[in-house]
């Protein structure tokens, strides 16, 4: 946030200074503009305030006032010109914004004299707004007057303009809000080394503070913890210097004693602990020792029969400052305490948040009532400090770079101001040009601030040869008692120079961590190392904290300044504009390539919040500048001008044009081959690899790296982490091999100049193959399907697809023109086959599976999927839930095998282009057949009228009916070559035997019973049946056209039941002459009926072929013929 505020900074002092220059010539559009950015700044201004910690608010509270009165005179201003131009609409818009920020002001600053005034201007001008279209012109005269009380105040000073001084004080401070975390290199444990005795040479060489503090609400003493700067700041030792301490909650209170009268507990001598100092000139051990002065009668208890009682008092600090204030502080007898004793016992309890209730004794109030009065050691972390006394800097001084002091150092500027040698010192390191002119000066820079601590000391050293605890150190936090020794052969030279080093470094790393470690115990050469390692891992990471620091205040200034607004941004994204800082880098490498490097890394590697956006750009830009002078072979003019080491310091590792194999380090290299089939291993560290030209293996390792494999069929491997690898048109064929190994951090694969949609993904085995993009090329990901080798995010030239969208939406796999067999992968699919006989199976998501041309077989196994065949005859199987089968005219003959296993959802069979009319449904056996709606198209549902296999809905071009309207429609159902039993529905069924004896039932509705070859038994049910004998395949000369004699059970005349024998009629048959063909004999009430096909006993004669049961109404063949029962 702190970077987006410097810009916003710099942008305001252009608005404000050109203000009165917009308003003087009338520009309206320029006073947009300023709005537009005081605006922009009132907001986040907003946001800085609610973050601040506890003091700096109040000053960004005073740099909102001044915005905010900017941005009122302007909009008022803004609502004149538009006045004087006739656009009353746009004037009340202006003064009704103008309203609101001065509301705002109310706010901010109460007692500003005029602001009342103004404000019930504005309030009578909107309280007429309601009645605009009524008044029309009247408005002009509120708004006149409304407009004039607050322009009067902009000019009488009550709105006065920015400040220049106190903005770039800001702007500064702001920065520094941001550089200032130089110390979060430090370690946890700031300097484990200072293992020594508490009181060794008079000295406290660990601070573990401890005031008396009286449970006043009896619930138990409660403390909170240390919390940097946000927490408590208290002067515990006497030194001038407040520190994070932890404190007392504000229920208790803390014993003092206002001993230089100025009515405010200023530091840890006007408390009752280790840091007053006794009559005899020694130090208290602890908070009851230092109170044990004040029992004047020696009785082992202090009250009011002692000297100065009256004196004691309670400081419960109420709002958790560590500032006393007069309302916090109460006289003994106020809170009802008649004595404090002095008898206690050690305790060492933890009360939480790191605190210690060291020694417990206790006190008593004026009921009798004895209640807990302890000596808490309070946690600390003397990091991070303020100075009680500010330094008063010229306005010169205000200028300098700044980081906010932290142990025993003040801020940088307030520490140059100190000292010459340090100002200097600052002076030229923030002229220098180059990264490699600040690091010479950077030791010295840190070591002359480190002597502006007032308890700067040399560092000493002792062989320690024993530990002993001591007593009544609240936590064993620290050793004891150290004696020296001798050590049986003298320091190597390895170890004097470490010595040497730790002699520098130690008293350095005392001030800025605010410690007292003066002194050295080792037992051995190996203690020696290790004191070592830890001295100087805390020494170079405060050295490249405080580099990091004062980049965007020195060297990198001018590239923040190149950062534009956006003021038509439509999304936070979009609001800084980053071209100027790519234009200045492009004009500086043509002068200086060196100063490009070192600047690019840095303003990569270290970087405020505003940069945050930019960086993937300029990592990229990074290494297009290097590709650029490998490339073009520039980098042999380039070695002369630059120091080669500045290189290797930033981590470039460089080839040639060989075939060579390079290596990194444990640090952030990059890695760049030229041409040549080249080799580079990045090994630990986030690096960055870019193949060049050439066939080349690139192998991250460790860390989240960059892998570019360049021109040429590279072979990219990431390694653990989440790496980025980076591809453009015409890169060749390219492998990834990326095992993540479980560890956290999002894998990328980036196109520059791919859009999503030229992409084909393929799944082969478990590798996921990219194609389609350009010609030649293509990315194939290894094992992508299987556990840790995926990559979470694409990235395109127009958008980004994350593995969380491809398993929400589905990922979709392109079929070639081949036949081939395509498995899906663990989450949603779309997959489209293409041409050829493919076999296509899903996993358990709901998947789409697009056929294509070609006899596809797709299985969508469990989950909501949709199949569609496309054409050819295909076999489809939905499997478990609720799936859908999409066909269209001209899809040929597919079969659906759709088992649901009683899991819940409705199969869907859709035509998009089939009315309901047109289809014809048929049973066959177990299967619906569906036909008739184009030629050569048909759908067979195998197994529809068993348990588990039907289809819930078919849905039409025109309607949609479900699986239960198919019995009411009518069905045709078809039996084999044996013996069947065919049963109908309720609806019009047509029931067909086929060979073999038969029994056809056909239940209610008008049915059509053919019962084929065989004997064949009817049962037409109730309706209107129809008995319809037709010719037989091969068999049209045969008596009964292969038909054989079938017997009806339940014919009924009067019912409406027909006999269709006009496929077997030979010849010209009718009413009349009917008799000649069918002849009839009756025995009891059974009726058979022959036929003579040509009806002149000459071709064929008389041949049985249909036996009537139970016809007790029909006498004789006329009966028949009357009734219209024969379909001739």
């Amino acid at each position: 946030m702190s970077g987006s505020l410097v810009l916003q900074i710099n942008d305001i002092y252009s608005a404000v200074n050109d203000l009165n220059t917009a308003t003087s010539s009338g520009d309206n559009r320029s006073i947009d503009k300023q709005i537009s950015a005081l605006s922009l700044t009132s907001s986040v201004l907003n946001f800085a305030i609610q973050a601040s910690p506890p003091g700096a608010s109040d000053y960004l509270t005073g740099v909102k006032y001044q915005v905010d009165a900017a941005l009122t005179g302007a909009a008022l201003t803004q609502a004149m010109i538009n006045i004087d131009q006739g656009n009353y609409s746009g004037a009340i818009s202006n003064t009704l914004a103008a309203m609101s920020t001065a509301t705002g002001l109310a706010a901010l600053a109460v007692d500003k004299p005029g602001l009342s005034t103004a404000l019930n201007g504005l309030s009578g001008f909107l309280g007429l707004s309601s009645n605009i279209a009524e008044k029309g012109p009247e408005i002009g005269d509120a708004l006149a007057q409304a407009l004039s009380e607050i322009q009067k105040m902009q000019h009488d000073g009550t709105f006065p303009e920015l400040d220049p001084g106190l903005m770039a004080g800001f702007a500064g401070e702001v920065l520094e809000g941001w550089s200032k975390e130089f110390y979060s290199w430090f370690p946890d444990d700031w300097n484990p080394w200072k293992n020594i005795d508490r009181n060794s040479d008079g000295v406290k060489k660990y601070h573990i503070y401890d005031p008396v503090v009286l449970d006043l609400d009896g619930d138990g003493i409660e403390t909170i913890a240390a919390n940097k700067w946000a927490g408590v700041l208290f002067d515990h030792d006497n030194d001038g210097i407040r520190t994070s301490t932890g404190w007392v909650g504000s229920d208790d209170g803390i014993l003092v004693l206002d001993r230089n009268g100025d009515g405010v507990i200023n530091d840890g001598s006007e408390l009752f602990g280790d840091s007053v100092t006794l009559k005899d000139g020694s130090q208290a051990s602890n908070g009851y020792a230092a109170l044990a002065e004040f029992d004047s009668n020696g009785d082992g208890k202090v009250n009011a029969e002692d000297t100065n009682f009256e004196q004691l008092k309670v400081w419960r600090d109420l709002n958790q400052d560590g500032v006393s204030q007069t309302n916090e502080l109460f006289g003994l007898t106020e809170l009802g305490i008649q004595s404090l004793n002095l008898n206690h016992t050690n305790t060492d309890t933890a009360l939480g948040n790191d605190n210690i209730l060291a020694q417990t004794g206790s006190f008593e109030t004026l009921d009798g009532q004895s209640h807990i009065m302890g000596d808490v050691n309070f946690s600390f972390n003397s990091i991070y400090s303020s100075f009680n006394n500010a330094i008063e800097l010229t306005a010169e001084q205000q200028q300098a770079a700044n980081l906010q002091g932290v142990g025993r150092v003040r801020d940088l500027r307030e520490a140059a101001a100190l000292s010459p040698e340090l100002a200097e010192t600052l002076k030229n390191y923030s002229n220098a040009e180059t990264r490699s002119e600040q690091y010479d000066l950077l030791d010295q820079l840190i070591l002359n601030w480190a002597k502006t601590d007032p308890d700067y000391k040399e560092a000493n050293e002792l062989q320690m040869v024993s530990w002993v605890k001591t007593a009544n150190e609240g936590i064993a936090l620290t050793p004891g008692q150290a004696s020296t020794g001798t050590l049986s052969s003298p320091l190597s030279q390895e170890s004097q120079t470490m010595l040497d080093k730790i002699h520098y470094m130690l008293p350095i790393l005392n001030a800025f961590s605010g410690s007292k470690s003066s002194q050295i115990y080792y037992d051995n050469e190996a203690d020696i190392k290790n004191v070592f390692n830890t001295i100087n891992n805390a020494y170079m990471s405060l050295k490249e904290g405080i580099y990091t620091g004062l980049l965007y205040q020195t060297r990198l200034d001018d590239y923040l300044a190149e950062i534009k607004f956006n003021l038509q941004a439509s999304n936070p994204s979009e609001l800084f504009d980053y071209s100027g800082i790519q234009e200045k880098l492009e004009q500086t490498f043509i002068n200086n390539p060196e100063k490009v490097f070192t600047d690019l890394i840095d303003l990569v590697n270290h970087h405020p919040d505003v940069l945050t956006n930019w960086l993937p750009e300029g990592k990229e830009l990074l290494i297009n500048y290097l590709s650029k002078v490998v490339d073009q072979e520039l980098w042999g003019d380039l070695v002369p001008k630059i120091d080669l080491k500045t290189f290797d310091d930033l981590g470039f590792i460089i080839g040639t044009k060989l075939d060579d194999t390079l290596n990194g380090t444990v640090q952030d290299d990059i890695l760049v081959s030229a041409s040549g089939n080249d080799i580079l291993n990045g090994a630990a560290g986030s690096d960055t690899l870019v193949g060049g030209s050439g066939n080349d293996k690139l192998y991250g390792g460790a860390g989240v790296d960059i892998l570019i494999g360049g021109t040429g069929n590279d072979n990219l491997e990431g390694g653990y982490h989440g790496d980025t690898y980076i591809f453009s048109k015409g890169h060749g064929q390219d492998i990834i091999t990326d095992y993540s190994g479980g560890y956290a951090g999002d894998d990328i694969i980036k196109f520059t100049d791919v859009k999503f949609e030229e992409v084909k993904f393929q799944k082969e085995g478990t590798d996921l193959k990219l194609s389609g993009y350009n010609e030649g090329d293509g990315i194939t990901i290894k094992g992508f399907f299987n556990t840790y080798y995926d990559i979470e995010k694409f990235t395109f030239s127009d958008q980004t697809i994350t593995m969380d969208y491809f398993r929400q939406n589905g990922l979709t796999f392109d079929g070639t023109d081949a036949g081939e067999t395509i498995t899906t992968w663990s989450y949603k699919s779309v997959v489209k086959a293409g041409a050829g006989d493919d076999i296509v199976t899903a996993s358990g998501y709901d998947d789409v599976l697009d056929g294509g041309s070609g006899n596809d077989k797709l299985y969508g196994g469990a989950g909501v999927d949709i199949l569609i065949g496309g054409t050819g005859n295909d076999n489809l199987e939905g499997g478990y839930h609720g799936d859908t089968y999409i066909f269209s005219k001209g899809h040929g003959q597919d079969i659906i095998t759709d088992y649901s296993g009683g899991y819940a959802g409705d199969d869907i069979i859709k035509f998009t282009d089939v009315k309901f009319e047109e289809v014809k449904f048929q049973k066959e056996g177990t299967d619906l057949k569906l036909s008739g709606y184009n030629e050569g198209d048909g759908i067979t549902i195998k197994g529809f009228f068993n348990t588990y296999y039907d289809i819930e809905k078919f849905t039409f071009s025109d309607q949609t009916i479900i699986s239960s309207d198919i019995p009411k429609i009518g069905l045709e159902i078809i039996g084999t070559t044996g013996g069947d039993t065919l049963t109908g529905n309720i609806g019009k069924d047509s029931l067909i035997g086929g060979a073999g004896n038969d029994i056809l039932n056909g239940g209610d509705g008008n049915d059509l019973l053919n019962g084929g070859a065989g004997n064949d038994t009817l049962n037409g049910g109730i309706g209107a049946d129809t008995a319809i004998f037709k010719i037989l395949e091969g068999l049209g000369n045969d008596a009964t056209g292969g038909n054989g004699i079938d017997t009806w059970s339940d014919f009924t005349v009067s019912q409406g039941d027909k006999i269709n024998i006009s496929d077997l009629i030979i010849g010209q048959a009718s009413k009349e002459n009917l008799d000649q063909f069918v002849s009839f004999e009756k025995s009891g009430s059974t009726v058979t009926l022959s036929l003579d096909r040509d009806g002149n006993d000459v071709n064929y004669s008389a041949t049985k072929l249909l036996i009537l049961n139970n016809q007790t109404n029909v006498a004789s063949l006329d009966d028949l013929i009357k009734t219209d029962v024969f379909i001739i």
